[in-house]
């Protein structure tokens, strides 16, 4: 009976330590080459909306940039229909970008922003933003 007992102490054992494994590798770490990222979705009353981006990159190790972002407007409550799409790239390690476009409609508009930041510290940084605004 010890040694049933033992067996399945051993295997829950293993199946904990494998399970912690498959977790530690599925974490993605941003910070190969980038220190921070920081990004803001905004529309006036006027309809003018505003996307601000802006990374901080280490210098020694960051190549390129680019920044993809794509604003929607929200349809027929599950859908949503693209407005604009819009890349920029840099190759510098401090980066700020202010996006403007105007609205010709009133509704929820959904932002999404992905910084892919390129580095020789290994893969690059993929980092994705996306924020909801109602524009009345």
């Amino acid at each position: 009976m010890k040694k049933i007992v033992a067996f399945l102490m051993a295997v829950v054992m293993f199946c904990l330590a494998f399970s912690l494994v498959i977790q530690a590798e599925s974490a993605s770490l941003y910070n190969n080459h980038t220190m921070r990222t920081s990004t803001a979705f905004t529309i006036s009353d006027t309809g003018l909306a505003h996307v601000y981006t802006c990374y901080d990159a280490y210098e020694d190790v960051m190549t390129e940039a680019v920044i993809t972002l794509t604003i929607k407007k929200r349809t027929l409550l599950l859908f949503w229909d693209e407005i604009t799409t819009f890349s920029i790239s840099s190759t510098e390690s401090h980066f700020a970008h202010l996006f403007e476009r105007r609205l010709s409609e009133t509704g929820t508009y959904k932002c999404e922003v992905e910084y892919v930041i390129y580095g020789t510290a290994g893969e690059a940084d993929v980092i994705p933003f996306e924020e909801l605004v109602t524009y009345s």
